[in-house]
Parts: structure tokens; sequence; C-alpha cells
């Protein structure tokens, strides 16, 4: 028989002791103890792996002298000699007989022996635990069976120390490292118990079965699938924290492979949390360099000028770029969102703070190898989401918007001359005739550019990723460690990115007081690309880049000169001036390399009697390099160098300023390094029989981040040779007279420059944390933070971050604890004020002055920064109440938070006289205010057999505003200003300001309406008062629902995300006047197709709102302003939308296939995404792809994804 005994509700593997038990675990916490990268740390890893470990349970020496004491008495004692803990439960307790004992310096097993003779039941140990177990009684014995059971999770996965409990046995125990539990002779009518922290229980009948497989699933719409909370510092059980915690499902944040970004996965499943999607919200992690993440919002924007990013913190340490993590190494993640959660982090903690915790090996159980591997694929750029006219509009168009009066061709020789353009000047200037013009219009009419667009400048894009871990562990030793690679193939032909990472996830305990663990994570990027070309939807629709026979086409054309300008540059120069965009693919390069190291250590001890040391310590240095090659072949440096190229006939001989040979090599090197150095000391106590329960930390945090960035460049740079050419930087600073493209030519270009940015702080916390009576919770924190971003200023320096948080379950209370539907009800208050700081340059304790270089006059230096020795941190206070409830056995579970977040101290800028030597200085200037909504609602609609359905809601709003700021400048105070501010007083943030469209005149010139009612075109006259507030371009209300459908080993989950009550520009026509702007050398020149519906007549002002054309800039300046159209009222529209993320199939493959395999488990999945469900606009605008205040489209890189993979553990 397996002896592997505990109660239900207790997992030995995680030391988790669910609410609602009817067991007791007699136990102590465990404390940490600090420690550091030496070297011995690694040659005591090398031992643990070269040598067995042995079990410190037959080395524990006891002695005792009891005389009639209580058996828990003894265990206690026993306890606090060994460290070992014990599982028995009341009635266990009840039962048992007092005990007499006198022994001394005894084998631990001798002990125990002698404690448990005569009593009603046994003992049983396991990974340093000592389980009390009934022992089995059975009058008829023809009825008992021996029984097999073995429990996965749904994806074939064992499940080790799973409990298994049977009544009529009178038997509890738990599964082994393989998930298997022997009951021996048990009654056939028997029912068994089975039960995960985690997963849903299931109750099977005996009958006369000899194995029975058992597939729990996990709680993802029940309280209890968050049974735990992280804030970095501590670790709480989710039923005492009083803060506001999400915890996003962490099987639809893994299933989500569509994309590495651990942020993006976030989207929906955690309410508060608002994912910025789309290209938009694309940022950088870190200063100079790093990957790029996708930006979140924790509870709306507390913050005008300063980051507005949440904390981002990894196994305790905060870290300034996540794109380096695995996300198939992510364990858990909580979301910290009041003050009671994240006020321990300070200063940096008034964003939110998203903790991140990855896996960790398990004691006692074997080595594990695991393979996790999928395929995403995305295809390419969606060429018809952004509305251009086709070729046959284009070139009508064109034709009507012709005028050579007005544009004479000797007057644009230095500008884009199209195609079409040459031939209709052509046909002006008597070079051909109006028939051969028209044929040759009607041959660029009937050409479609964009099969050809699809082929030869993108490709499919997919992602690849692969992991293959392992982990296991002793009573003294456990391990995870994985290694992945990650290959994104990009949609542009040329890029390659690959990522190699290496996680070493270790703990140590020597001793039972000591526990010793240490993270090592390495990340290698390799990039690379070539010269590709960068083509989006505006490109004029008729140009080919290939003709019939496969050979690359010129387009000179493009970089903006005439035929005969052209020709002319070129003899003088003698610099060939042909462009051809396919040729210039392999004309250069961009490698990067970046490596990223990250070590944190932590160190438990347990120092006496409750009283504990914790230390973490961690070091992350991220060096990157970057090399830049153009060839002097490319167009680029050939019009360079003609800048700077001397010939003023076509019979003199050139002078160049430049090199004409090799290259220009840019190199830029990166690094970051940052540490971490946190001690604490903790006292933990149980009172009134572990009714009452206290915990009391105090702390010193040190942090210092450094980023230094030094960029060469090298002109005229020999690849093969590794030389440069010489450069007389001094003489181009001062100008090149009678250069062949100009009069005078300047070159500014540093051939070295260096950057570095410092940040430290100096932080003294407290926490404190009790417990009373197991129902009523009391937390507080306090903090102060030193930070050279602050100014020098003591009491700037000293203003502590500070938190109180209350709980209570309502749901223990007597008058309620015997309801047959509540399952748990508990009430939330918290109180505090979290800061953020200043960014890196808003302030200094010294004037600031830098040099700079005038081409005239000569260098000098200016004051770019007053000395601000007044400068503090942004603070936050913020009131939240909230509910947890689960009721109907579960079946209903969620939460429901309301808060109130008053920023002060907001950072600003006042103007200052010129005289002064600088234009601004900052202060701590505004106030802001937050006020919103949480639900998250989980329900269990359908339990059958073999089918199940839940559904999980996640529900936010936010209502924000800016209540005062600094003065506005001048230039806020006009259309323009407010039109393009991201904010406004007595506004939320990033408010959309529009003009008040009153229609077309009989001119086609558009007219607004203003504040006193009048109507009027008067370019001139509106004002920023004249403008009217259109709503906000942040959603109020955003969230996620999802469902999961089962059916015996086959899922189904369906994730949609939703964002309602924000607004957007529409993209209109901006083209009213002028010549087509094609853009030199960046392929433009389409126009929308709203442009055919403009006011052409009088009349036309009836049926459209499309301005009317004029070719003169200058009349179109001084009769009208086309903004008022642009930016008018009529041209905003909802952004509201529902998109269904993801959609995902996953086969479980059952235990017969897998013997045949000899794996363990193995699940298959497929997923798709992206599908837009509904929008509100009814322009077909994808407001993920939308630049809410400007209107303009952004081309998709994909319509949607297919991903497919597997997860095999042998």
């Amino acid at each position: 028989m397996y002896k592997k005994y505990h109660g239900n509700g207790y997992d030995p593997t995680n030391h988790v002791h669910q609410s609602g038990s009817l067991f007791q675990k007699i136990r102590h916490d465990v404390g940490v103890v600090p420690g550091s990268f030496s070297f011995w740390l690694y040659c005591l890893l090398f031992i643990f792996l070269l040598f067995p470990t042995r079990s410190f349970a037959q080395n524990e020496r006891v002695s005792l002298a009891k005389k009639d004491a209580p058996l828990t008495e003894v265990l206690r004692d026993i306890r606090k000699q060994t460290g070992f803990d014990f599982v028995i439960n009341r009635e266990q307790v009840a039962r048992s007989k007092r005990v007499n004992i006198q022994i001394k310096d005894a084998g631990l097993k001798t002990v125990l022996d002698e404690c448990f003779r005569g009593q009603p039941f046994d003992y049983s140990i396991e990974n340093r635990i000592i389980v009390v177990i009934n022992r089995i009684k059975t009058e008829n014995k023809a009825f008992l069976i021996n029984l097999k059971v073995r429990v996965q999770d749904q994806k074939g996965g064992v499940l080790p120390s799973a409990s298994v409990t049977s009544k009529e046995a009178g038997l509890m125990g738990f599964t082994d490292t393989n998930g298997e539990f022997v009951f021996s002779r048990i009654p056939r009518d028997a029912n068994v118990v089975v039960s995960y922290v985690g997963y849903k229980s299931d109750t099977l009948t005996v009958k006369s079965a000899s194995e029975i497989v058992v597939m729990l699933s996990q709680q993802i719409n029940t309280i209890d699938e968050v049974s735990v909370v992280s804030t970095g510092y501590q670790t709480l059980s989710r039923e005492r924290a009083t803060g506001s915690f999400g915890k996003p499902d962490m099987q639809i944040y893994q299933n989500r492979v569509a994309t590495q970004d651990l942020v993006s996965r976030l989207d929906g499943l955690v309410a508060g949390v608002t994912v910025i999607a789309g290209p938009k919200g694309v940022t950088g992690n870190r200063q100079f360099g790093g990957g790029n993440t996708q930006q979140s919002i924790i509870r709306g924007r507390s913050t005008v000028q300063a980051n507005f990013d949440p904390l981002y913190v990894v196994n305790g340490v905060p870290v300034t770029d996540l794109s380096v993590i695995n996300p198939d190494d992510v364990q858990d993640i909580s979301v910290l969102k009041d003050a009671s959660a994240a006020s321990i982090w300070g200063v940096r903690a008034s964003n939110g703070v998203i903790v991140i915790t990855t896996k960790k090996g398990s004691a006692g159980t074997p080595i594990k190898i695991s393979y996790s591997g999928n395929i995403s694929l995305f295809g390419k750029p969606d060429l018809d989401y952004v509305p251009m006219m086709n070729s046959a509009q284009y070139i009508q168009t064109a034709g009507e918007l012709f005028n050579p009066a007005a544009f004479p061709y000797a007057a644009i020789g230095t500008s884009v001359i199209a195609p079409h353009e040459q031939i209709l000047y052509n046909q002006n200037r008597g070079l051909i005739t109006a028939a051969q013009a028209q044929r040759s219009l009607d041959s660029l009419s009937n050409i479609n550019n964009k099969d050809q667009i699809r082929d030869l400048l993108f490709r499919n894009a997919f992602t690849t990723n692969h992991t293959l871990s392992a982990s296991g562990g002793t009573s003294a030793y456990n391990f995870y460690a994985s290694g992945s690679y990650t290959n994104t193939t990009s949609s542009h032909p040329g890029d390659q990115n690959g990522a190699y990472r290496l996680n070493i996830n270790q703990t140590f305990i020597p001793i039972s007081r000591l526990r010793i663990s240490l993270n090592t994570a390495l990340n290698n990027t390799i990039t690379s690309s070539d010269k590709s070309i960068v083509i989006g939807s505006s490109f004029i629709p008729y140009q080919l880049f290939q003709n019939d026979a496969g050979n690359n086409l010129q387009m000179n054309y493009v970089q903006g000169l005439s035929p005969e300008v052209r020709k002319d540059y070129q003899t003088r120069s003698r610099i060939n001036l042909d462009y051809s965009p396919l040729d210039e693919v392999s004309m250069g390069f961009i490698k990067g390399n970046a490596l990223s190291v990250n070590l944190t250590g932590n160190v438990n001890l347990k120092i006496w009697r409750g009283l504990s040391f914790d230390g973490t310590y961690s070091y992350q240095k991220a060096p990157s390099a970057s090399q830049l090659y153009n060839d002097s072949k490319t167009y680029e440096l050939r019009r360079e160098l003609l800048g700077f190229t001397v010939a003023r006939t076509a019979n003199d001989v050139p002078v160049y300023y430049l090199p004409t040979s090799g290259g220009t090599y840019k190199t830029v090197n990166i690094d970051q390094r940052n540490y971490t150095l946190r001690n604490q000391l903790i006292y933990t106590m149980a009172l009134r029989d572990g009714r009452d329960r206290i915990n009391v930390q105090i702390g010193h945090e040190a942090l210092e981040q450094l980023a230094t960035n030094r960029t060469t460049i090298a002109r005229g740079y020999d690849l093969d040779l590794l030389t440069s050419g010489s450069v007389n930087y001094l003489a181009l600073s001062q100008g090149i007279f009678g250069a062949v493209s100009s009069f005078r030519s300047t070159f500014n270009e540093k051939p070295f420059e260096t950057f570095e940015q410092l940040n430290r702080n100096e932080s003294f916390f407290g926490l404190f944390n009790y417990t009373l009576n197991e129902k009523y919770m009391l937390d507080a924190s306090i903090r102060r933070d030193y930070s050279n971003l602050f100014g020098s200023e003591k009491g700037k320096q000293r203003k502590p971050t500070f938190s109180v948080g209350t709980k209570w379950l309502i749901s223990k209370e007597s008058f309620i604890e015997k309801s047959t539907w509540i399952n748990n009800l508990a009430l939330r208050t918290t109180y505090g004020i979290t800061g953020n700081s200043p960014f890196i340059g808003a302030g200094s304790s010294r004037d600031v002055i830098q040099i700079g270089r005038n081409n005239v006059t000569g260098d000098y230096y200016s004051l770019i920064g007053l000395a601000n020795n007044q400068l503090t941190f942004e603070k936050t206070a913020t009131v939240n109440i909230g509910v947890d409830f689960s009721v109907l056995q579960n079946a209903i579970s969620g939460s429901i938070d309301l808060y109130n977040k008053k920023t002060t101290d907001i950072l600003g800028q006042v103007d200052l006289n010129p005289v002064n030597g600088a234009s601004i200085i900052r202060g701590n200037l505004g106030n802001m205010n937050n006020r919103g909504l949480e639900v998250t609602l989980n329900s269990r609609n359908l339990q059958l057999k073999d089918f199940s359905w839940t559904t999980g809601l996640t529900f936010s709003l936010n209502r924000n505003r800016l209540l005062n700021y600094s003065t506005p400048q001048p230039t806020q105070l006009t259309t323009n200003g407010r039109i393009n501010s991201n904010y406004v007083v007595g506004y939320g943030i990033q408010p959309l300001f529009a003009y008040e469209f009153a229609g077309l005149d009989a001119l086609g010139d558009p007219q607004i309406r203003l504040a006193n009612g009048t109507i009027t075109k008067d370019p001139d006259v509106a004002t920023a008062d004249d403008l009217i507030y259109m709503g906000t371009t942040i959603p109020k209300f955003n969230g996620g629902l999802s469902n999961t459908f089962r059916y015996k080993n086959l899922s189904l989950t369906a994730n949609m995300i939703y964002n309602f009550g924000n607004v957007m520009r529409r993209d209109v026509n901006r083209y009213f006047y002028g010549r087509i702007d094609y853009g030199t050398g960046s392929f433009g020149g389409n126009l929308s197709p709203e442009f055919l519906d403009r006011w052409k007549k009088p009349g036309d002002e009836l049926l459209t709102n499309i301005p009317s054309y004029v070719a003169s800039a200058g009349v179109n300046v001084s009769r009208r302003n086309i903004d008022y159209y642009t930016y008018a009222d009529i041209n905003v529209v909802s952004a509201s939308y529902i998109k269904l993320r993801d959609v995902t199939l996953n086969y479980i493959v059952g235990p017969r296939l897998l013997n045949r395999l000899h794996v363990a488990s193995l699940s298959l999945f497929a997923q798709t995404g992206n599908f837009m469900i509904w929008k509100a606009n009814e322009f077909g605008i994808d407001p993920e792809y939308q630049s809410f205040n400007q209107g303009g489209r952004n081309m998709p890189a994909f319509k949607h994804s297919f991903s497919f993979g597997a997860n095999l553990t042998f």
C-alpha cells in the first residue's frame, strides 16, 4: 500500500491550505536568508547535481519529556526541533489519547513510534511532512478489492500529491510522483473523492474496477483558481488579502501563442487593465534599446508628462525589458491595482504593478522532461484595408487636375514627376501627340501593382517557438530549467529574428532552517535585415517593380528629379543617379545582437521562533550591439555625395568632399546594468491556537539603473579591409559652397556620441499583517524613497507612501456560515498613497548646460535646464471598496471593486522669460481624478459527466478628469494646439476636440459654427473655445468574455475582448490644393477615393461635405481653412468594438495511446484569432489600427492568425 496521506484541501507540494478545509496543518513559516552570487553557490549547485541527496529525516534527533500531554502539544515540540510539518484533522485530534514520553537524543522515527503507540491512528512521512492517517477496519473482507487511481489534468499531465479520499475505507491519501494512488482492500461500493488545488473535485464509485483514470479540469471559474497572490515582497493567500489584485486565467494566457508579448496576452483577462492594442500601443522596454512590448493602462492614466506604464516585477525584482522572458516559463501573474496591493513599491506604484512569477521545481518529484512547441501563421499584410483609388480612377483624376499654367514644368524640376504627369507634360510641351499620350495613359489605367507588391516586397509571416524544459527535486534540492528558441519571420523578406533563452530556477534546502534559491535567465536575440523598401497603401497604383521578363525596373522619378535636372547633375558630378528599388535591397544591412543576463538570488533563514531573515539580490546586465551599413552604391549615399561635390560645369573636374567608395558604417553599443539589493526581517506569530496571526516586516532596498549609449560612424568603410576614409568634419560643418545640388551644403554628423542615464533609489519599508479569529484582516505598509530623480531639498525626499487595508470574511460569521448557497463572501476596504517618479531629465540639482553648433556662427553653449530642488514625485491617494463572493457551490464567483484615485503634484512645466537663459522649468503643478468600477465574474453554466461549459467575464469602467494644471502655453490656446493636445483642464486625458461643421458654401469651402452661433469660413477667426468636446480616445468601458466548452478530452475556448465609450477621427481625404504630394523617396502619391466625391460645381454643396479642389496654395490659405472639414465633428466616430481575440481547440490524448507512445501526457491544439465581431463605425475602420487623434489608418500586418502546437511530457 502507498503510505501517503493527507487531508482534503491540503497540497503538500505547494503548501496551500484551502479555505473551509476540515483539516489543520501544524506547521511553521519558513523564513529567508540573504546570499550572494559568489562562486561557492555554483559549487553547491554542482554538488547537488552530481551526488544523490539523502533524506534529512534520518538525521533528525529529538528529545522529549512529557507527562499526560495532549498529542498536539507533543507534535508541536517535534515540529520545533525538526522543522517537519504535520497534517492532522479535528476528528483525529478529538480521538487522540494523551501522551507520556521520556526520551533523549533519539531518532525521529523512534520518537514517532513511541508517540503513536496506543493511538487509534498511524502516521506516514513524505517530503518533510508527517501525515496522521486512520487505521482501516472492515467487517466483510469478501467485498474488498485493490484499486489503482491515476490522476491527470486535461492535458494528460500527471498530478502528483492530488488528494484521494474514501470515507468508507477510512483512508485519506495523495498521489505519488506518477499521479497514482493505490487503495489496498477498499469496499466495492465505496466512493472516492479526488481533488487538487486549482482543479475541480471529482467523485467516482469503485464498483469492480481495478484501475481508474481521473482527469481533473482547472477551476477557471471558481474563487479557488487564484488562491495565491504575490506583491513581489510577499505571497498571500487570496482569502486573506485585503488589496485589489487581478489574476488572469493562466490557461488562456498560456494558450495565446500567436503573440510572444507578455502584456498583449493579458488583453481582456484582468478587470481594470486596458491593453493598447495595435501599432500605436507598441513601446520600447528600456532606455536606449531593448525589445518592444504593448502598452497597458491600469485604472486609467494618472499622469500627464511622466511615464504611465505599470511597474513590471519578475520574481520580486523590477525589470525594464519584458521581451527577454519566455512566455512558457511564466507560472503566475498578479496585477496590483489599489494602494494596499501596490503601495509597498512606493514612488513607482501609481500606475499599478504587474508581478510575474516564473516556474520553479517541486520537492519530492522525479525529473520530468517537457516540450512545448507551436507555429503561428500570419500571412501577408492586408493591402486592401486602407481605401485608395485604383489606377483608372487615379489616372482620370490626375487628368482633371493637370494644370501646366499653375505648375510650369521648369518650376518642378527638383520634385517628383510621376509617369502619368510626365506624359501629360510631354504632350503639353509638344513632345508627343494627344493620341500617344492617351494610349500611354490608358495603358497605365489598366495596371494594378498590388500583386507585384505582395509577391516581391512581402512574404508570409510566421513565428515558431520551441521550449524544452526539465524539472524535479528532492526534499533538499529542486529545480526548473528550460531552453527555448523563438524564430520571428516578419513579412519583409530579408528580415531575420531569432531569440535564444535559457532559464534555470534552483532551490537549495541544506538544512531545515535555510532555503536558498537562484534564478538564472539568459536571453540572446540576434536580428538582421537588408535594405528592403517599405511600401504602404499610398503608392501610385500603376507602378510596377519588374517587367514581364522579370527584370527590375528603374524609378528615377521617385527620388524627386526631372529627367533634365538629373542628367545635368550626373554630367557635372559624374555620379550615376539612376534608382531601382529592388536593386538596392542587397546594398546594405542592419545587424543586431542583444544579450540579457539576469541573476536573482533569494536567501531565507529562520532565526528564532517566528523570526526570519529574507534577502533578495538581483543583477541584470543587458549589452547590445547594432551594426548599420550602407554601401556607397545606394542611392541615399550617391545623393548625399552629390550635395558635397563641387563641379560648376560639365568640363570641371569634380571635387568630392565625402568618400566615393566603401560605405557608411555605424555602430551603436547600448548597455544597461541594473542591480537590486533588498534585506528584510520578518516576524510571524500565531496567537490563540492559530486563530490569530501576526506578520511584521521591516526592510531596506537599494536600486540602481545605469544605461549607456555609444554611437560611432565611419565613412568610406571597407567591410573586407576594415578601413575607413578620412573626412574633414570641421570644413563640412562650416559649409561647402557651389555644390552641384545646392548653393551651400552643411554637414553636422558627429562621428562619435555617447549618452548616459543613471537612476538611483534607496528605500526603507515596513509591512504589517494581522488576522483575527480567521475572519478579520488588517494590512498596513509604509515606505520612504530617496531618489536622484527628486529635488535635493530634504522635505521632497522624505515624503512617505503608505496604505491601510481591512477585510471581513462575512461568510465565516455564524449568521451566514450555515447558508447552503453562500460559499464565500468578503468585504474589503483600503486606502493609501502611491507615487510616480519624475522622468530622467525632468529636474536637476544644478543648472544643465549643453554644447550646440551653428553652421554660421560656430559652437555655442546653451542652458537647457535650471536647477530645481523642489521637484518631487506625483502622489496618488486611492480609496478602494471591494466585495468577493462565491455562491451555489462555487458555480458563480467573482469580485466587484469601486475605486477613487486622486493624483496630486502632477508634473508640469511653466514658461520662463528667455532672458533667464532657459525657456521652461518643471514643477509639481496639477491634480487629476480617476473613478471606476471593476467586475470579475466566473460561472460554471453546465456540468455533466462528459460535458461542461464555463464562462469568465471581466468589466471595467473608468472616468478620468484633469482637475487643474499649469497655465496653458500660448500654443495650447489656439485651435491647432487644442486639437493636438493630450490634455485639457476639466476633461479626461487624451480628449478629442473638433470643429462644429456647418456645411460647404457656394465655392465648396468648409464652414463651421462658432460658440456664439455664427456660421463662418474665415480661416483665422476660430479660437480654442469654438471647438466642441467629442469625447476621449481612451475606452471608458473595456473587458473580456471567455467561454470554454469541454467534451471528454476535447475543449473549445473562445475569448472576446471589447472596448466601448471612446471616439476617434476617421480617415478622410486631405488633398485639396496644389500638386499631388508624392513624397520624395517615400513611395506616396495615391489619393483617397473620397476625393472623387468632392465639390466640383455650384449646387454640389447640397450633395457632399467634401470641399472643392483649388490649384493655388495661396488661394487655399487665404480663402478657407481645410481643417474645418478634416477636423470637423462629422468626421469623429465611435471607436467601440468587439473582437474575437482567439479561439482555441485543444485535444488531450488518452491514456491508451500515451502508453503506446511511452509518454506521460500529450495535448494538441489549433488556434485562430483577430476576428471583428462588431464595430460601431460604418467606415470599415478597425480601431486597433487607427490613429485616434489624427485619423490615419495603419496597414494591418495580417488579417487573421492561425496557430498549431503541441505540449508533451515524457
